[in-house]
């Protein structure tokens, strides 16, 4: 799931202030129960809806197959975006993101 934020400038000279606001701190200590050296987090779901179109996605991944949490299923794997920035950094997924 995710928001579209269509964005219109009159001119090339524009401000993007990102949308945020912090989580509440009740929201965190409630949602994200585990914490390691990098932070709390959350145990999640790893896969996505749709069709992986037979790409790596759609393989089986350290003794699990994506397709047996659900028809069409595959790992979800962001390309851009602060999470893809963490598994570049920290080389959880060699060679990512794929070119």
């Amino acid at each position: 799931m995710h928001d579209s934020i269509l964005f219109y400038t009159k001119s090339d000279a524009w401000t993007w202030n990102r949308p945020y606001a912090p989580n509440r701190e009740e929201y965190i200590a409630q949602n994200y129960t585990k914490e390691d050296q990098w932070g709390r987090y959350r145990i999640d779901n790893l896969t996505a809806p749709g069709v992986s179109h037979g790409g790596e996605s759609g393989q089986e991944w350290r003794g699990v197959n994506p397709s047996t949490r659900g028809k069409g299923r595959h790992w979800y794997t962001p390309t851009e975006g602060e999470m893809c920035a963490f598994i570049v950094d920290n080389d959880i997924i060699p060679d990512w993101p794929a070119a």
